[in-house]
């Protein structure tokens, strides 16, 4: 749960436990007028002061349904997040510069795959999971299907009845002969978790089966270290789908030359970091690389946009690093 305080000023925020109504209801009966943020999964809000935030970023058919890209979608909370530190315009820009850059990486790729004319790599998404004891598969849609697609890639989705045999809380893994049967073949396995090297000592003899495996095209997470995925990366949508697709060979022209922040390689590379803030007055900057456009591309520009100033305020940057630290960890509590 999200809070705004009604006593507190310039877009302060309390945090309260998760999933707990008690802690909940008691901080309202203490501070009636506070204003609550709720994700999706709250489609149904008990009082009258709790706001939930559109679920098309959550929903990836709805997503479909209603004609946006989902990785869009998301990054979209920055902008009422912005709201409560009267940083709309600065949350607003960020999300145009952003989404602008996504769809011009997006075109290349595209542009890219007809000149090359191969073959469409296969990527084999998933991660062992421990505590069910099994593979879990993708599905489909989802982000990283969206992903895949705009790199001119197949992502591997089990046919319909063959998720897996084995079910855990509602939810079904595949055993290592469905998981070897599924993607053995694959170009690339993104692996979505922190544990690869850790299987790879359990189940050498399977994993060295895999196509992937063999030639060392397994990539985790753990570019900007381990827990930034289910944060930044929210918010950094572009780079990740740069990163996507330069593991599948789509070598995407930026300036400067993109460099994997995400995605990395199992075997080849350590895990980084996203660094520590120590600073909260330091200029927040935004990582990104700027996308090579064609002379005669035409850049579609939404004329009702604020201008976007060449040297803001280091308030107003600060000010837009609070909102977006403020809407990551809300997108991060909702997905955990």
């Amino acid at each position: 749960q999200l809070l705004i305080p009604e006593w507190k000023e310039k877009g302060a925020i309390t945090f309260l436990p998760l999933y707990n109504d008690t802690a909940l209801e008691e901080y309202l009966a203490a501070n009636p007028d506070s204003l609550v943020l709720g994700g999706s999964w709250d489609s149904a809000p008990k009082m009258n002061n709790k706001i939930v935030i559109s679920d098309v970023g959550e929903d990836p058919q709805k997503a479909i349904d209603n004609g946006v890209d989902v990785n869009e979608a998301q990054a979209e909370w920055l902008e009422p997040m912005g709201s409560l530190f009267n940083q709309e315009k600065f949350a607003r820009t960020y999300n145009i510069e952003r989404k602008q850059r996504y769809e011009c990486h997006k075109e290349n790729a595209a542009k890219l795959a007809a000149v090359e004319d191969d073959a469409r790599p296969k990527i084999l998404w998933g991660y062992f999971d421990d505590y069910s004891s099994g593979f879990d598969a993708p599905a489909s849609p989802n982000y990283y299907v969206t992903y895949a697609e705009h790199c001119q890639a197949d992502l591997l989705i089990p046919e319909e009845g063959k998720e897996g045999s084995i079910e855990s809380w509602g939810y079904k893994y595949m055993s290592d002969e469905e998981w070897l049967e599924f993607g053995r073949d694959a170009d690339v396995w993104i692996y979505p978790s922190d544990n690869f090297n850790k299987l790879l000592s359990q189940k050498n003899d399977l994993l060295q089966q895999f196509k992937a495996v063999q030639n060392q095209q397994v990539y985790d997470y753990q570019m900007s270290g381990g827990e930034g995925w289910f944060e930044r990366r929210l918010a950094e949508y572009d780079i990740v789908l740069l990163d996507v697709c330069q593991v599948v060979g789509r070598k995407v022209e930026t300036f400067p030359p993109h460099q994997r922040m995400w995605l990395r390689n199992v075997f080849t590379e350590s895990p980084g970091t996203l660094g520590v803030c120590t600073d909260a007055k330091e200029l927040f900057e935004t990582r990104h690389m700027e996308c090579v456009r064609d002379e005669e591309q035409v850049v579609n520009i939404d004329e009702d946009a604020p201008a976007i100033s060449s040297e803001p305020s280091s308030a107003n940057h600060v000010s837009l690093a609070q909102a977006l630290l403020a809407s990551l960890f809300l997108m991060w509590t909702v997905r955990t």
